[in-house]
């Protein structure tokens, strides 16, 4: 190996590529939908010079383990622990109790570097929508370097000592580690992407550059050849930043361009400058290069806390906001931290228990605190934990309440329980009224119940979820995915129907409408039937709907005031429509009687998301919350024409 320089400008460089990359791709994906493969430019770089390192000192007879991990240590240690101070207080004294519980364990596993491992077992997606709420997740690179040198000294010093090849050894290393890539990467992808023997390969790769200098000679080429061949793989890496995307199967073959290009560059340029690197070596590149490692660390936490607050990124200001904060941080973490702990001379020991065994301490007795406040953390003592609990109520779904017989497949067994009934008689056997359809249905149970303490009756309620209760083959209006779950529930219901005098229907007839011609037809001809058993029927009309729900901004909301979390709309024509039609096929059969209650919910015609006092209406943007299903139930009851519909219908 050349020892002509000790610092190669270039490789500061290649840093700089490599972290400018990543960052594009988390904020500004469409710049650089490849960026990504900066974290495997890193690992090259990585294995180059850590294995350098270690080689020199086996062959000179001074390697120590202990030495390794010191100088490991005070590299890495230092800048990652003011992130996880920042990401702690922010799960300590702002987050959501939702989003400190997510995210308190995966900062542990920083502190015990394997966040890889946590997020493989935590199925977390690396390219998926999820991952922006995860602050932590970067850490897994770094996670997956801490553990590939745990054993790669280790395998150094045993080949020193049984006079084996460094080279071979690596070689044969990242052939086995490559292939335990491509072995899962269509059966489970994260296995192949998060795990450590999985990803060795790319680091193995930068070994591979360091020993194989001195086989290939590189200083022993022509000029014009390393100058070409450097030209073309800065080419081949750059462009593996523009054309590699998420769609594709990576790692694979695919991650191969810009590792090899990587290696290519550092072998050309390690016999001396070469004049197309000149990009690589100019004071901008450089300087982005040695602030790279704190870069890293603090773009992704900085960028999770954009998102968390909704700052978006393609406004201008906000962009600029945001490439500032994360400078500033990077160049103070560079000379504040990294600079000053490169110099230390402190011992193992000094460095082991105030680098990592004290936040290890910390971080697990904040998981144990967040955890036993249910996330709540020092706001469990404040005004915040009511007005969260108020907004908590608003947020959960009908299906979770123990009364709500809603399921996506309604077995035999489900259909005889006394706990489906509401009203004063809680006998299953003795209800002669049932509450029948999907998840619109289940909306109102709470308007149906309060009716039900009103007048005086109870009702059974069963809801299978996108299913329309009627007596037709259902296919045209179900998706084929849902459809086999439907029709056997339907096949279970229809026996017990006998029992009952009084149906409710409810449904998303809107959407059954859209789906098939013939809908209304089948409904009718399903109320016809009803009348013809002598059964009288009301019809529920369809509830207006909202265009989103943003149960975490609602949360968010309480302490920063500023945000607008509320969606407002009006009703869908279609919803007007099909409940005219479902008004029209009541007046058509005696004892069958239509009821609406959007002129309480959808006052004026207009649906809100979020009610006066800020609790949601709705649970989703198609359904209202069952706590909003009560409120609503207590204004019918004052409605004297609708309670006297109802009660006529009953007798």
């Amino acid at each position: 190996m050349s020892q002509e320089r000790k610092y190669w400008e270039e490789i500061d460089g290649l840093r700089a590529i490599a972290v400018m990359s990543v960052v594009l791709f988390h904020a500004w994906p469409g710049l650089a939908p490849g960026g990504f493969v900066g974290v495997d430019v890193f690992f090259v770089i990585s294995g180059f010079l850590i294995t350098g390192q270690i080689d020199r000192d086996i062959r000179d007879g001074r390697f120590s383990i202990a030495e390794f991990y010191r100088r490991r240590i005070k590299r890495i240690v230092p800048a990652v622990i003011p992130v996880l101070m920042f990401l702690l207080c922010f799960i300590l004294f702002l987050a959501t109790p939702d989003f400190a519980l997510a995210n308190i364990k995966a900062l542990s596993s920083v502190v015990l570097s394997i966040t890889n491992i946590f997020y493989y077992i935590n199925e977390i997606d690396y390219f998926s929508n999820v991952a922006a709420e995860h602050p932590s997740l970067h850490f897994w690179s770094l996670a997956v370097e801490e553990q590939f040198y745990i054993f790669w000294p280790i395998v150094l010093l045993l080949c020193a000592r049984l006079g084996l090849s460094f080279l071979i050894a690596a070689l044969a290393l990242f052939i086995i580690s490559f292939t335990f890539g491509l072995a899962y990467l269509d059966s489970d992808p994260s296995y192949s992407y998060f795990l450590p023997h999985a990803r060795a390969f790319e680091l193995l790769l930068g070994a591979i550059a360091f020993f194989g200098f001195s086989k290939l000679s590189p200083e022993s080429w022509r000029k014009w050849i390393r100058e070409l061949i450097c030209v073309l793989a800065v080419i081949a890496l750059l462009a593996s930043t523009l054309f590699v995307n998420e769609e594709m199967r990576f790692p694979g073959y695919v991650v191969l361009t810009p590792i090899v290009a990587t290696a290519f560059i550092i072998l050309v340029i390690l016999p001396g400058a070469l004049k197309s690197a000149i990009l690589l070596r100019t004071k901008p590149l450089r300087f982005i290069g040695k602030i790279s490692y704190s870069m890293y660390l603090w773009h992704w936490p900085i960028l999770t806390l954009f998102n968390y607050y909704y700052l978006n990124l393609n406004d201008v200001v906000i962009a600029v906001l945001y490439i500032a904060t994360v400078f500033s941080l990077s160049v103070l973490s560079y000379q504040i931290v990294e600079q000053r702990f490169r110099r230390t001379s402190k011992n193992l020991r000094w460095l082991a228990s105030r680098l990592v065994i004290v936040p290890a301490g910390v971080s697990m007795t904040a998981l144990l605190f967040v955890m036993q406040t249910d996330g709540l953390s020092f706001r469990s003592w404040t005004e915040y934990k009511q007005q969260y609990e108020l907004l908590s109520q608003g947020s959960v779904r009908g299906f979770k309440y123990e009364y709500v017989c809603q399921r996506a497949y309604l077995p035999k067994k489900y259909l005889k329980e006394d706990r489906c009934v509401l009203g004063p008689d809680q006998n299953q056997g003795d209800v002669k009224i049932l509450l029948w359809g999907d998840s619109n249905a289940s909306q109102y149970i709470g308007v149906l119940g309060e009716v039900a303490n009103s007048i005086g009756f109870s009702f059974s309620n069963f809801e299978h979820s996108s299913c329309p209760p009627i007596f037709s083959d259902p296919r045209e209006f179900v998706p084929g995915a849902k459809y086999d779950k439907c029709a056997k529930s339907l096949n279970n219901i229809y026996p017990i129907i006998e029992r009952y005098d009084v149906l409710f229907l409810g449904g998303s007839w809107s959407s059954y409408a859209e789906g098939g011609g013939g809908f209304l037809d089948a409904l009718e001809s399903t109320v016809a039937a009803l009348v013809e058993r002598n059964k009288r029927v009301l019809l529920l009309g369809k509830i207006g709907t909202v265009n989103y729900v943003d149960s975490t901004c609602i949360f968010k909301q309480i302490n920063n005031s500023y945000l607008d979390c509320n969606d407002i709309r009006e009703i869908d024509p279609s919803i007007v429509s099909v409940n005219s039609h479902l008004r029209e096929i009541a007046q058509k059969f005696e004892g069958v009687e239509y009821l609406d209650v959007n002129k309480y919910v959808c006052p004026d015609g207009i649906c809100s998301a979020l009610g006066a006092d800020g609790v949601p209406v709705y649970v989703d943007s198609g359904h209202i919350s069952l706590q909003t299903s009560w409120k609503i139930g207590k204004l019918v009851s004052q409605d004297k024409p609708a309670i006297s519909m109802i009660s006529n219908l009953l007798r």
